[in-house]
């Protein structure tokens, strides 16, 4: 378990929003389907949260904002393609705010999971078969032969809201046991 009294974490804002559309190409993509693959790409509310958030921030001295970006956002895997672009985002959206709220000692960084033993498979509306043959699949893809646990990335985010990270600013941190580095063209298929 994450013990927050274990750094010292003041000021901070996490962000983190998703959306998948299961085996649905973005070419495919129409109507309202279209326009919320076209907001994620574009950073949907976040350019305005964002400038939220330093004004939150803006009368501290300093602090850390930390974006829920994903390893897709450097991957390019069919029928994720609005998923990717939108995360991909996340990751700019965090470079270009360090640049911008450094002189307001904001450090901004986004964190990159996967794969993670959350619900979103089964929201993603595979069957409970896919869903245990795409978790096995992942785990057979990461070094460390599992999948993340939610309390891992919640350990990340901690750190990087303490001020042991004080001199960490602009990164993508890559929380994925490996996986993009070691099999960064791995694919998951569904039968």
């Amino acid at each position: 378990m994450t013990d927050a009294n274990h750094y010292h974490v003041r000021n901070v804002q996490v962000r983190n929003e998703s959306w998948l559309d299961r085996n649905r190409l973005f070419i495919r993509c129409q109507g309202e389907r279209l326009d919320k693959c076209r907001c994620l790409i574009n950073g949907g509310q976040a350019g305005t949260e964002a400038a939220i958030l330093a004004a939150e921030l803006n009368d501290s001295l300093g602090g850390s904002i930390i974006l829920t970006s994903s390893v897709a956002n450097v991957r390019g895997d069919s029928a994720f393609t609005a998923y990717a672009a939108s995360k991909a985002a996340v990751r700019c959206f965090a470079r270009g705010w360090t640049v911008e709220l450094k002189d307001r000692k904001i450090r901004v960084n986004s964190v990159s999971p996967r794969p993670i033993e959350t619900p979103a498979l089964e929201k993603a509306g595979l069957t409970a078969e896919q869903v245990e043959q795409v978790a096995a699949q992942f785990a057979s893809q990461v070094p460390l032969g599992r999948r993340g646990k939610p309390e891992e990335i919640a350990a990340t985010v901690v750190f990087l809201a303490s001020d042991e990270s004080s001199y960490i600013t602009g990164v993508d941190l890559a929380v994925d046991g490996g996986m993009v580095q070691v099999c960064p063209r791995c694919v998951v298929k569904l039968s």
